[in-house]
């Protein structure tokens, strides 16, 4: 099988700084100009430049002996003005375009990014197309757009995932870069092209482009002739190679096989004004292989964090009147490198103002949205960024956005901030201080809160009853004063902040059917008036029945009567009437019409359903409900009614058992009933029950003359001759029955033959008269 492999030929990192411009940079420069020469600072190489005719040795083997490069220490920063970073947020959006017309040929939907070897969130670029990334950042007050393209004849594919650090499918990265023309060099030029979001136009900014030259077979080209100066630190692991010198071009590599991603010693950085930015890879074209370029936000020094920039809320509803706004900071976090200083304080200070004051914030990742308000505190007029939050590196390489929540101090005159429909509310600058990089000022943001009118209503929809409605229709004029001490309806004049009275004109048209009928409320102060829909809701209020036994059991007899009680009340309607039903059939009425004297007050009843409704044994299902004038019906309340037959004696058996009179012998003897003894069992519970007559014993037979007794002297024999003694530890069975349902009675029957109770006497008994006694029980087994 074939293999295809894929290695970097080019590791290349970049970086777009932001800043407001210094003083040198203010002149007008055209959107495609190159500014030549050095920026505002820049250190430059201790060593001797080297010639194109005679290079030193340590000139072909560094990078430090070059004069086109610059050394900047550990203590360094890249000069001021270089700050701009292309990073996504929330609102970018990700597209493949056409090139040359920057047409739209298919966008991308940003997903979170996560690393594990084969990023998904990149997208192919075919010949003659570019990637489009809408909003990467804000840059003097404009939002910025930027395109990658690559020359004609070239695809690759496109990294759109932030993840903050050099990976080929990072944002902005391109990967196999491939020259679709056969056995020619796949050496190209990647062009970042930067542009005014709100016009399409090309937008010159002062940026970094850092190159990562580390790794194995990593080679850099860099085209002297589009930068302001070329940076490297004091300490470059990178090599310079003079022999593929030329007069705009200039070509390094690597210092060291070893990967150091986080080295800024493997760094180049170049520094630019302008609205493009061109680099080249560099390769020869084998059909298995690919080269790539990797963007990424490393300096080889520390960037001072640029000023941070407001931008004000914009309110465009009217009605709502609002006496609140907001302020966002947004504020760029530069990448850094390990050896760079972390701050140890982050703070803003926010002036105060008479007319309004800060009353919350909160603060968001720029990119995922995700919130971040725990690490920052509000004290009085200062925000400080707490040092846990600032102390990780995953602080660096970010963007975030604070918002701060004002609220007008509404007994001042704020409506001196309106002009032409719009409260225009000022902001002065918010002063950025850290331990780093001093104090520095942001820009001054105006908020604006539209205000389509100068008179305000405000009022709550009312709700009444139908029994109600009826009520209030009969007299309109307390029917308007109702709806607006309800509504709790104020009119106010916007501008001066005062009340002015609200009436309802029109008398109110509300039917007593359930519905939503609209009322228009007006004020007005001068010539001026104002008006305000609100909306009288009819609703249906039901009665409300409650008894004790609702959502409960209850167990009641076959056949006999079951009474209940109650209450019934509305808090509307003029009249009820009361309804039950059994087993869901055909409702008894209970009330008819019962008049509702007092509203919303309990009415008592009491009532018996007949037990010629309660013959069948099981569950019945008692509803009872009300309905009112309106029809409107009441929750059912309901319960079980548990009808049950029963097990019992029918005929009891005598309290008294006679027996024979027992003779004395020596082997013992045994004495029977002197008479039949007749008793019977009836079960109503229902087809299948079964029961058993069980005895035990009560007190052993005595002679209470002599105190004799005969332990075991009363025993039971059943049909199989087997005999077992009554005693008090325990039952004997007696007799057993199966209900059907055509076989509710069971007759039991004890006679003088060889079954049933016996009295046992003993050899050694002593003659007299004994008494003993058992007590037998009907009890529900199988």
């Amino acid at each position: 099988m074939k293999k295809k492999r894929i290695f970097l030929l080019s590791g290349l990192t970049l970086l777009m700084g932001l800043a407001v411009y210094s003083a040198v940079f203010t002149s007008k420069i055209a959107a495609e100009e190159k500014i030549q020469g050095p920026a505002t600072v820049q250190p430059k190489s201790t060593s001797t430049p080297t010639t194109m005719s005679g290079p030193s040795l340590f000139a072909m083997n560094s990078i430090l002996g070059n004069s086109k490069f610059n050394q900047l220490s550990e203590t360094d920063t890249i000069p001021e003005g270089y700050y701009f970073s292309a990073r996504p947020n929330r609102k970018t959006k990700y597209y493949r375009v056409n090139k040359k017309t920057k047409a739209k040929l298919e966008e991308f939907k940003h997903q979170k990014a996560t690393w594990t070897g084969a990023d998904p969130n990149y997208f192919y670029l075919q010949n003659g197309e570019g990637a489009y990334f809408a909003n990467v950042g804000e840059y003097q007050g404009k939002t910025v757009d930027l395109m990658m393209s690559l020359e004609d004849n070239f695809t690759c594919m496109v990294g759109y995932s932030h993840l903050g650090v050099q990976m080929a499918y990072n944002f902005g990265s391109l990967q196999s870069i491939k020259n679709i023309r056969t056995n020619i060099k796949a050496i190209t030029t990647v062009t970042y092209s930067y542009f005014d979001n709100a016009t399409g136009e090309p937008l010159v900014i002062k940026g970094l482009f850092s190159k990562y030259i580390g790794g194995v077979n990593n080679k850099a080209i860099y085209d002297v002739s589009q930068g302001d100066g070329l940076f490297v630190t004091d300490k470059a692991l990178i090599n310079y190679d003079t022999a593929l010198e030329t007069a705009t071009k200039t070509y390094i590599t690597e210092g060291t096989t070893a990967d150091g991603q986080k080295d800024p010693n493997r760094y180049v950085t170049d520094t630019f004004t302008a609205s493009t930015y061109k680099i080249f890879t560099n390769g020869n074209y084998r059909e298995e292989y690919s080269s790539g370029l990797i963007y990424a936000t490393d300096p080889v020094a520390r960037i001072k964090t640029p000023p941070h920039s407001l931008t004000g809320s914009l309110e465009e509803d009217g009605s709502k009147h609002k006496t609140s706004f907001s302020v966002t900071i947004n504020q760029e976090i530069p990448d850094r490198m390990p050896n760079f200083s972390k701050y140890g304080s982050f703070e803003y200070i926010i002036p105060e103002n008479d007319f309004y004051k800060v009353t919350s914030f909160s603060a968001a990742n720029a990119l995922d949205g995700s919130d971040i308000s725990s690490n920052f505190t509000l004290s009085g007029n200062k925000l400080q960024i707490k040092p846990s939050f600032m102390s990780p590196d995953a602080f660096y390489g970010k963007n975030y956005e604070i918002t701060l929540n004002y609220s007008l101090d509404t007994t001042k005159d704020y409506f001196s901030f309106y002009k032409d429909g719009y409260l225009d509310i000022p902001v002065e600058p918010i002063t950025q201080t850290t331990d780093l990089d001093g104090s520095q000022l942001s820009n001054t943001v105006t908020s604006r809160i539209k205000w389509d009118y100068e008179l305000g209503i405000e009022a709550n929809d009312v709700e009444y009853s139908q029994g109600e409605i009826k009520r209030l229709n009969k007299d309109p004029e307390a029917f308007k004063e109702k709806i607006l001490k309800d509504s709790e309806a104020k009119g106010t004049n916007l501008n001066l902040n005062t009340d002015i009275p609200v009436t309802i004109k029109e008398d109110p048209v509300v039917d007593s059917k359930v519905g939503t009928y609209p009322i228009t409320l007006t004020t007005n102060d001068g010539d001026i008036t104002f008006t305000k829909k609100i909306n009288v809701k009819v609703k249906a209020v039901p009665p409300v029945v409650t008894i004790p036994e609702a959502g409960t059991r209850v167990v009641s007899s076959k056949g006999m009567p079951y009474s209940f009680s109650g209450t019934v009340s509305d808090e509307d309607s003029e009249d009820m009437s009361l309804f039950v039903t059994v087993d869901d059939g055909s409702p008894t009425t209970i009330w008819e019409k019962q008049v509702n004297t007092e509203l919303n007050q309990p009415i008592d009843f009491t009532y018996e359903i007949p037990g010629a409704q309660l013959l069948d044994l099981g569950d019945h299902s008692v509803k009872v409900y009300a309905k009112d004038t309106e029809g409107n019906q009441s929750e059912v309340a309901q319960f079980t009614l548990d009808v049950r037959g029963y097990l019992a004696f029918k005929d009891m058996p005598p309290a008294t058992l006679d027996f024979d009179q027992a003779k004395i012998g020596s082997k013992g003897s045994y004495s029977k009933l002197n008479k039949v003894v007749d008793f019977s069992v009836e079960d109503y519970r229902g087809s299948n029950t079964s029961w058993k007559l069980v005895g035990s014993l009560t007190s052993e037979l005595k002679d209470n003359s002599t105190n004799a007794t005969i332990k075991d002297g009363i025993i039971y024999r059943d049909d199989k001759g087997n005999e077992t003694p009554f005693t008090t530890d325990a039952t004997v069975n007696l007799s057993t029955g199966k209900a059907t349902a055509s076989k509710v009675l069971f007759p039991i029957k004890w006679g003088t033959d060889d079954k049933g109770i016996f009295i046992k006497t003993p050899p050694d008994v002593k003659k007299g008269t004994y008494t003993g006694g058992i007590e037998m029980s009907l009890v529900d087994a199988p």
